[in-house]
């Protein structure tokens, strides 16, 4: 029987310790966040009922309640659908909870480490080298916050983040094989890219453009660069063939969503406006680590050689090619007017080529090597210090996870809320597994529910009119929540 060797058990017990303190960190809090991970996860758990199309509400139980605001609309079209089917299929494997739906956050950032990973391994890094840098970029606060929900777009970024990245390790793939092997390498590159595109939009094309560069650079063959541009339509073909479907079934609101989401670029949106060094100080603190790490490596191999001007002209075109797409990103949501922290996270898989192809090409000692790649344990430690310290309490989100959890338990199936306050009608129904309507009713919305064998029930805050609580025959509840 062959001996395991001793290093091999510690980097095995390195991973898996470190997998744990990453489902540790998904499920806390244990409540829903605001905004984006309740809207989320309420569609992805109506998927595991109705996969036919998201819904925001499983049915129209007050046919007249129409709304065209994202957060309001029956049918869900405001992002792209496939990081809401991913986190549907986890639930419907492993619970149609909060439990189910963390646990889709876990299992993709696990998945994003892995690819991280696999990247730098491209570039013959150590084992340790590979794992510490990949774990340094996951342990960050940013992702783990992804992870968790807690940080904006939440799984839908760490999704995106995921297939993007997958996209980028088979365009380096591509760049460095030849014939047919660079072929199938473009089309697992095609692959990816149309996963994230139908995560996330024309931004999953980020892999095309590393390997575009590239192939410029490298001064590919015609028939390179047709069968490029022929699978470069995949992910186009992918994003238009859902919004066909869905135009079939929501045309109206399948022209508003896109339209509304094409002003993203030209307008800041929700509030989402913020000053021209946003991203880059989101980049620079994101990915601290990882840059002292490509700044090392930098200076160490400029001190190397006979001159700084004769190390940087050894270093390979693809190295320019990944630097050129982290700027090109830094500088596409700078330019962008809504801006939100996560946007330029998706650098992460160019940074790791970038490093990797540093250390590589950097003649620098093996000793040197190692105590620069100490510096990852730094990053891992803080990511550790913040899952064990951070204590996510928020008691009006627990006091309404508990409530709408216990009404779910002992209200009749067929009960319909009205009046879960502003923004909650989210969350309450994914406790509650109700239909849930987020302001006073209407008299004819009662009526409406009522004559589809619904049971309404009114949340009362204290400032109903007695008109309005006649049309309940008795059926209030008073919240315990506090108003907001």
């Amino acid at each position: 029987m062959r001996k395991v060797p001793v290093n091999r058990i510690i980097q095995i017990l390195f991973v898996l310790v470190l997998g744990l303190f990453l489902l540790k960190n998904a499920f806390q809090p244990n409540f829903l966040n605001e905004w984006d991970e309740r809207f989320h996860a309420v569609v992805a758990k109506n998927l595991t009922e109705d996969p036919s199309i998201p819904r925001l509400y499983k049915e129209a139980a007050a046919s007249s309640y129409k709304y065209k605001l994202w957060f309001q609309t029956e049918v869900w079209l405001h992002k792209p659908p496939l990081f809401s089917y991913q986190a549907a299929l986890v639930m419907k494997l492993f619970g149609e909870n909060l439990v189910g739906y963390r646990l889709n956050g876990f299992l993709t950032i696990t998945l994003l480490a892995f690819a991280f990973y696999k990247i730098l391994r491209l570039y013959k890094l150590e084992v340790w080298h590979a794992l510490s840098l990949s774990m340094a970029a996951i342990f960050s606060l940013a992702f783990l916050k992804l992870s968790n929900g807690v940080l904006g777009m939440g799984q839908n970024d760490l999704a995106f983040i995921l297939w993007v990245s997958f996209g980028v390790l088979f365009a380096e793939k591509a760049r460095v094989s030849e014939g047919e092997k660079r072929l199938r390498n473009i089309m697992w590159l095609a692959l990816f890219s149309a996963l994230a595109v139908l995560t996330k939009f024309l931004v999953g094309y980020l892999p095309f453009l590393i390997l575009g560069l590239n192939a410029l650079l490298y001064r590919w063959k015609t028939k390179e660069w047709i069968a490029l541009f022929a699978w470069a339509l995949l992910p186009a073909l992918a994003i238009g063939s859902w919004y066909a479907y869905t135009y079939q079934i929501a045309p109206e609101l399948t022209l508003a969503e896109l339209a509304y989401n094409s002003r993203h670029f030209s307008e800041a949106l929700e509030g989402h406006e913020h000053g021209p060094l946003f991203h880059l100080a989101w980049f620079s603190k994101s990915f601290i680590i990882t840059l002292a790490i490509l700044l090392s490596l930098l200076i160490m191999g400029s001190r190397s050689n006979s001159s700084a001007v004769s190390s940087f002209s050894r270093l390979p075109k693809s190295f320019y090619a990944a630097i050129g797409s982290i700027i090109f990103v830094l500088l596409f949501f700078t330019v962008a007017k809504t801006k939100l922290p996560a946007f330029t996270l998706v650098t992460a898989p160019l940074l790791m080529v970038a490093i990797g192809l540093l250390y590589q090409q950097v003649a620098i000692s093996t000793k040197v090597k190692k105590y620069i790649f100490v510096l990852p344990f730094f990053g891992v430690f803080g990511g550790v210090q913040y899952i064990l310290a951070e204590e996510h309490r928020d008691p009006k989100r627990e006091c309404q996870h508990h409530f709408f959890t216990d009404l779910g338990a002992s209200l009749p199936e067929n009960t319909v809320l009205f009046n879960t306050g502003a923004f909650n009608h989210a969350e309450a129904m994914f406790y509650s597994g109700f239909i849930c309507y987020t302001n006073l009713p209407r008299p004819i919305w009662v009526k409406e529910a009522a004559s589809q064998g619904y049971l309404p029930y009114l949340i009362v805050r204290g400032d109903e009119s007695d008109e309005l609580l006649s049309l309940f025959k008795g059926r209030v509840l008073e919240y315990p929540c506090g108003i907001e």
